[in-house]
């Protein structure tokens, strides 16, 4: 008769209960930027669905091609605005974490949003080319505030109104600016209210 080795099953129950304790302090740590990162998308979804309406190009292909673009600009915006709440208030070590979380995440979820079927090897370029845009759009909104000689919060809603421009050229709708300007930028600020970037932030800094 063979009888149960005490000491191995000792082991295995401990090898186990670390493994439940670096599993839970994992969730603990990364759910919340997880969810920061889902609040951007979801800001930037809501945007996209609000001003694909501008769209005025008749051919459906063109349709679609500028739609993912505008979806685009609006993810490099709200990540900006995400992380300027990010870097006021994480530590640097946090606030690399973060970065590095979303240039793995947000890429993926953008390109696979409409590309999703397409070969891997072509949406990997796609999502290279999307983190490059990313980084270019984010140096691009520092340079607004950075040149801006406006108050802070002056220099802050300059950045919904440069967004906003982009939105219109977008849609070619340039010739419409100024009847469109304050509806894009109401839409746009109440998105960034709903995402509770700042919620966010300090959840973050809370598990790590």
């Amino acid at each position: 008769m063979q009888f149960p080795n005490p000491f191995r099953n000792k082991d295995q129950k401990v090898a186990e209960d670390l493994f439940r304790e670096l599993q839970q302090n994992t969730e603990r740590e990364y759910q919340p930027i997880g969810d920061f990162g889902l609040a951007i998308i979801t800001a930037a979804t809501n945007s996209r669905n609000a001003t694909k309406k501008f769209i005025r190009i008749e051919d459906e292909k063109k349709r679609i091609e500028r739609e993912v673009y505008l979806f685009y600009e609006h993810i490099y915006f709200f990540c900006h605005l995400g992380l300027r709440h990010g870097f006021a208030v994480l530590s640097n070590e946090q606030s690399a974490k973060v970065s590095q979380y979303l240039e793995m995440m947000i890429p993926s979820v953008a390109v696979d949003s409409y590309f999703q079927h397409w070969p891997g090897e072509i949406k990997q370029r796609m999502k290279d080319e999307f983190v490059q845009k990313l980084q270019q759009s984010e140096t691009e909104f520092k340079e607004v505030v950075r040149q801006s000689s406006l108050p802070s919060k002056e220099k802050f809603l300059g950045l919904f109104v440069f967004h906003a421009s982009h939105v219109v050229q977008l849609c070619e709708r340039e010739a419409e600016w100024e009847d469109l300007r304050t509806a894009l930028v109401e839409d746009l600020i109440d998105e960034w209210k709903k995402a509770q970037f700042e919620d966010c932030v300090l959840k973050i800094k809370q598990a790590n």
